[in-house]
Order: structure tokens, then C-alpha cells, then sequence
């Protein structure tokens, strides 16, 4: 069968990114966790590691296969790869390459996503499930018999998510030439799809959606989250007697983990900004220049101003228009509990579907005989817009849920009785979600930006974003205009992760 082994390889594909993305982000969280409650300067240190690794979630994936191929390929630190027909000088296929590059970039990329989700769910524990557990074990033993497994369901969800994001997302695996369902689909059906071909594209990523659905209304996750409010959670900053070893120990896996996420990467990127290959005497040789590192990235946003143009404006257009959508469903699901989980498991959903299913159905869309689709497909970003809303309205939502689940139900109680449903949608809500609207305008605009398999099938010709160009200069193996390409995207990336640190920890009054 033609989607037999696309199917399989699908599913080792989500093994070992989860694996890998497990082994690497539960000990991470639990070094944070040593850090941040040993002294001031491990405190220090711990918080910055966890703003990193909020940044290495936050980049889109796209940017990541960039940043590692600049560092494993073939042009890059270490001469391993040439995407996935990479060879060696015998002839046989390196070892960079297929699903070893591309589940080693989902693991490394989801290893970030499971830390936080992990380190979340450990310090939402109550105080006094703690203080019990100290008569009982000491500080390490502690974290991996009694926090962990309550912090379990917010594990399950960072794997789930690693595993989501290996399931429909295919521009990875299409740049190493591992050929997942998406990447089949995309490749071979995007535009002759089958009956078959989209129910075999969708079938992992139905169940993947139902057991999130089935995890979250079953497990304590739903209602640790819901009652959020009126737990008293862990103080980070509350000091541990770890032993001196334990501390080195959880410093050196962190360090290390921020190495792999980061800075390994990192440094991929601007050996290949600042890298010429000049031949003299008949051989050639490659040399490297801080000249060229600032040659080329100072002249970036004037040779690929449109693609930066384009990205801002469709992100900004997503953004708005996500939570314009989202901010009322959300306040619908907070006064209404039934409405508010059909909510959550619908976002799920709509999360958990494949990006080129999304881009065939909006094409499928306004390709219908209606007066005006044509020059709105062709000449407009609409179609664009309304695909990214399949990943901006669930990310818009969950944030914006996040503020309500907040407010105490007293409080709301009391606006319903003292106001209309649009005075208190508006006067009383509104300033009381204030920095969830904010912060899901900010994360639901990179969130989109980066989208690249939903965006490529509908982007209207004459339109380059971002990741579109991107995808393109990967193949072509141009890699310091790629190099430059991606460095004022993360830039622009950290700017934004830094006002929404700024959106959360500035004091109201």
C-alpha cells in the first residue's frame, strides 16, 4: 500500500522525537527546579534558563530546521548533511539525514515544550501536599516519587503535544527527505486529493486529538487547571537543603540542555553568516569574517524587506482577527461549563489537523462557483488569513481561557447581577483579562507567522513570507542568505517574547 509506509514512518517519527524529547525535557525541569529553589545567584540562572527555553518553544519549527541545518549541513559546523540526498564521498547516504535529522529536530524543539509543561504542572502543586511529602523523603527523592507524578498530566500533555506537531507538520521532514503522511500528502495529493489519501492523512491526527480530549476532561490536569485560582501553589523561591552534588549535577544538565536548544544551534547560524569560500591557486578555501557576519546582516532587511513586510501584516491581520474570535468564546466558556469544555475539545481539534488538509480545504473553499472567490483567492490575503486561523483561534483561546479560569467565580457571580451581558463583556472582563488579550495577541501572531505547511498551499502569488522564502532557500542550499534571513526573524521573535514577559510580570494597580 502507497500510504503504508509513509503511516509507519510517521509513528517512529513520533516515538523518537517524544522519546527524545522526554529524556532530555523532564531532567531539565527538575534541574530548574533544583536551581530555582536553591540561592539567589542558582535562582538567577535557573530563570534565565527558563526564558530560553520559552524562546527555543516559542520559534516556530521551520526556523529551527534552518539553525540546525546551518550547523549539520553540509555547508555548516559540522559537513553531515545536504538535506536528506546528502552522500559521502563513497557514495552511501551520511548519518545526519532522514528521520535520525528530522526526530532529532522535533525531540531537541519539543524537548523545550515538555520542560515547561513539566516544571508548570510541578510548581501548580498545593503547598501542603509538599510539606506533608518532606516527613517523608528528602528533596530528590521527593521531585521524582511524589511532584512528578503529580505534575504528570501536564508531562503527558507537553509529550502529546511533541507528538502533535510530528504528525501534521511536514517541513522538516520534507528538507531531510523522511516522508511522513503530511509530507506524503503534501508532495503527492495536494492538488488531486483522494478520499483515501485525506482519511489516511487525518487518521493518526483524529486519534491524537481524541486522547488529548479524553487526557484533559479525565485526568486531574483539567481540573487542577479550572481551579487554578484557588490553589495555593509552590513557591519557587522557598529554599531546599540540596546537597552541594545535587546542585552541580542540576546546573550541568541544564547548561547542557540550553547548549543543544540554543546554542549549538545559534552558533550554526552565524559561522554560516560570516563563512566565504575564495579560491587561489587552483584550490579552494573556506574562510570565516566578523566583516561578513555584519556585512550580511545589516543588508538583510533591505534584500528581503517584502517577506518581512508580508509575514508582519499577515501575522498582525491573524492575530487581531483570532482573538476577536477567541475573547468571546472564552468568556462563553467561563459562564457555561458544558459550552466551555465542547469549546476546549473543538480547539483541540482544530489544532490536531494536519497543515496541508487545512491549505486543501480553504483552496477547495473558494474555488467554488461564487462571484468575487476567485479575485479574493488570487489578488487578497483572505485566504491566507482564514487558514492560519485553524492554529490562531486554539493558541488566541487557551490564553485568553487561562485569564478567566483566574477570576473568581464570586466576582463574576456578582457583575451578572449588577450589569448586562455587553457591560460586563466589555467594562467588567475586559480589564480583568486585559494581559490574557494582550499575550494571546503576541504568542497567536508568531504562532502563525511560522506556520509554513498551512500557509503554502493558499499564500497568492507575488506573496513571500518569511518561512516561505525560507523553505525555499533550504532546498537551494543558499545558506548565508538563509542565515540572514532567519537572524532578524528570531530577533524580531525575542523582541516579542520580551514584551510578553513585560505584559505579565509588570505590577497593575
Amino acid at each position: 500500500m502507497v500510504w503504508l509506509e509513509p503511516f509507519i514512518a510517521t509513528v517512529v517519527l513520533i516515538a523518537v522525537s517524544v522519546t527524545i524529547a522526554t529524556v532530555i525535557g523532564i531532567p531539565t525541569a527538575w534541574a530548574c527546579t533544583v536551581l530555582r529553589e536553591s540561592n539567589r545567584r542558582m535562582r538567577t540562572i535557573a530563570n534565565l534558563a527558563v526564558a530560553i527555553l520559552g524562546i527555543v518553544a516559542f520559534v516556530p519549527l521551520v526556523l529551527h530546521g534552518a539553525a540546525w541545518e546551518a550547523t549539520a549541513g553540509k555547508f555548516g559546523l559540522t559537513m553531515l548533511t545536504q538535506t536528506g540526498t546528502s552522500t559521502s564521498a563513497s557514495g552511501n547516504y551520511v548519518f545526519f539525514s532522514g528521520m535520525i535529522a528530522t526526530a532529532w529536530i522535533h525531540g531537541v524543539y519539543g524537548s523545550s515544550i515538555v520542560a515547561l509543561a513539566t516544571l508548570y504542572g510541578v510548581e501548580r502543586m498545593p503547598r501542603s501536599l509538599i510539606d506533608q511529602s518532606r516527613l517523608d523523603a528528602g528533596p530528590v527523592e521527593r521531585w521524582w516519587k511524589i511532584r512528578l507524578p503529580v505534575a504528570k498530566p501536564w508531562c503527558v500533555i507537553g509529550m502529546m503535544a511533541v507528538a502533535g506537531i510530528a504528525v501534521t507538520e511536514m517541513t522538516i521532514a520534507d528538507l531531510y527527505g523522511y516522508r511522513t503522511i503530511a509530507d506524503q500528502f503534501y508532495l503527492n495529493y495536494a492538488l488531486r486529493p483522494t478520499v483515501s489519501a485525506i482519511a489516511w492523512t487525518t487518521v493518526l491526527p483524529l486519534i491524537l486529538a481524541l486522547m488529548l480530549i479524553f487526557h484533559w476532561s479525565g485526568s486531574s490536569s483539567g481540573r487542577v487547571f479550572q481551579n487554578e485560582s484557588r490553589r495555593e501553589s509552590v513557591s519557587s523561591s522557598e529554599n531546599e537543603n540540596y546537597h552541594p552534588l545535587v546542585r552541580v549535577s542540576a546546573l550541568s544538565i541544564l547548561l547542557a540542555a540550553i547548549l543543544v536548544a540554543a546554542v549549538v544551534p545559534i552558533t550554526g547560524l552565524i559561522t554560516n553568516l560570516g563563512r566565504e569560500v575564495i579560491q587561489a591557486d587552483g584550490q579552494f578555501t573556506a574562510t570565516w569574517s566578523i566583516r561578513l557576519v555584519l556585512e550580511r546582516v545589516t543588508v538583510a532587511p533591505t534584500v528581503f524587506a517584502s517577506e518581512y513586510q508580508w509575514t508582519a501584516m499577515i501575522a498582525a491581520v491573524t492575530s487581531l482577527t483570532s482573538v476577536a474570535i477567541a475573547w468571546p468564546l472564552a468568556s462563553l466558556g467561563r459562564r457555561r461549563d458544558r459550552v466551555g469544555r465542547l469549546i476546549d475539545f473543538a480547539t483541540i481539534a482544530m489544532v490536531c489537523v494536519p497543515g496541508p488538509i487545512v491549505g486543501l480545504a480553504v483552496v477547495t473553499l473558494f474555488q467554488a462557483d461564487v462571484p468575487g472567490f476567485p479575485f479574493l483567492y488570487q489578488q487578497t490575503i483572505l485566504p491566507t488569513t482564514i487558514s492560519m486561523l485553524m492554529r490562531g483561534i486554539p493558541v488566541s483561546y487557551w490564553i485568553i481561557r487561562s485569564g478567566y479560569r483566574a477570576i473568581a467565580s464570586q466576582t463574576l457571580d456578582l457583575a451578572r447581577l449588577d450589569a448586562s451581558p455587553v457591560r460586563q463583556f466589555w467594562s467588567i472582563e475586559r480589564p480583568l483579562v486585559f494581559r490574557s488579550l494582550i499575550a494571546a495577541a503576541l504568542v497567536s501572531a508568531v504562532v502563525t507567522s511560522g506556520d509554513l505547511p498551512v500557509s503554502l498551499p493558499v499564500i497568492p502569488a507575488g506573496v513571500t513570507t518569511v518561512p516561505v522564502r525560507l523553505f525555499g532557500l533550504l532546498h537551494s542550499g543558499a545558506r548565508y542568505q538563509e542565515a540572514a534571513l532567519v537572524f532578524w526573524y528570531v530577533l524580531a521573535i525575542v523582541f516579542v517574547f520580551g514584551l510578553l514577559r513585560l505584559v505579565y510580570t509588570t505590577k497593575t494597580d
